[in-house]
């Protein structure tokens, strides 16, 4: 039976001290939204959106992303959905036991101390950015920052303790001797993957920031001889727990072993040399990745995009030089 029950909700204009605009959030399966709590079908919904008396809002997290790397969950909420991807200004940041969610805001210039308390976003400290949705939209490129000298010595250290382990120094020499003599208008160079870190701490440096790559944790420029990790995604690896930071050591030694050549601004290693010599290292000393790791070398054949081959051979760089380096503590 259908009653008719007029065309005002009463809850429109029921007070309580709140804002005055009601939060929206998106529909169902069944067809139905969530208005103030309240089932409501999602035409009528809508409606009140265009009335521009509701804001769609949807479940956001806001982290805080310390110079360090290390990013931390300061506040779970409602917040206006951010179609652009940066930071969701209508959402407060702060204690998330506290009720004041009114106060504070989100946005690139917004900040938090490094102390790793809650506190609101906009404090004098700005070794944090905050920013906002990081479960549910991109939250856009990060500005880059050098690499603290903590940061910097903890993955000169922990390249050396690579390269002084019996194994991993052996299997890394001989995948370094196996890489072709020329590459484009260069060739190899001489020495050990420290004096490449070297040459890069010398020169444009180790960075923190956005690689801009959908599956790189981290890229080198040959022309500007600069590292960048990915802010979010390996940065934080560096001064981590022991396999985190192992992990961020082979990370590394990838990102040397492409510039691993004379004049880096004239050629440098792709991955498919860079696989091809761990494959020939891994099988001078007898080394069974395959049986060990279930890991064939990737054949083109089973790819039907470039760039899945160019992964799989990235991978196969990485899981081989770790297996050959596994007992190495870090």
């Amino acid at each position: 039976m259908l009653v008719d029950v007029g065309f005002v909700d009463p809850y429109l204009y029921w007070e309580e001290p709140q804002p005055d605009r009601l939060q929206l959030l998106g529909g169902n399966s069944n067809g139905l939204c969530i208005v103030e709590g309240m089932s409501w079908d999602c035409m009528s919904a809508y409606r009140l959106m265009e009335l521009n008396v509701a804001d769609e809002v949807v479940p956001t997290t806001v982290y805080a992303v310390y110079k360090s790397g290390r990013v931390k969950p300061i506040w779970t909420g409602l917040a206006s959905h951010d179609p652009l991807g940066h930071a969701v200004s209508s959402s407060p940041v702060g204690d998330p036991s506290s009720r004041a969610s009114s106060t504070g805001s989100t946005g690139s210039n917004g900040h938090a101390d490094d102390s790793g308390s809650e506190v609101l976003a906009g404090t004098s400290d700005s070794s944090v950015t905050v920013i906002a949705g990081a479960d549910y939209v991109s939250t856009g490129p990060q500005d880059p920052s050098r690499l603290t000298e903590t940061q910097v010595e903890k993955l000169r250290g922990n390249l050396q303790k690579f390269l002084n382990d019996p194994e991993c120094g052996k299997f890394i020499n001989a995948l370094l001797n196996s890489l072709p003599n020329e590459v484009a208008s260069t060739t190899k160079r001489v020495g050990s993957l420290m004096g490449v870190f070297n040459n890069v701490d010398h020169g444009g440096g180790f960075w923190s920031g956005d690689t801009n790559r959908k599956n790189a944790l981290a890229i080198t420029n040959p022309n500007t001889m600069t590292t960048t990790f990915d802010s979010q995604r390996s940065t934080p690896l560096i001064t981590g727990k022991s396999w985190e930071q192992f992990g961020a050591t082979v990370l590394l030694a990838h990102e040397l072993t492409h510039i691993f050549t004379h004049s880096p601004n004239a050629g440098v290693y792709a991955h498919v040399q860079m696989a091809q010599a761990a494959s020939a290292a891994a099988s001078s000393l007898g080394l069974d990745v395959k049986g060990a790791l279930m890991l064939d070398f990737p054949d083109p054949k089973n790819y039907t995009k470039d760039d899945d081959y160019d992964l799989a051979l990235s991978e196969y760089y990485n899981r081989t030089l770790a297996y050959a380096c596994r007992k190495v503590k870090l």
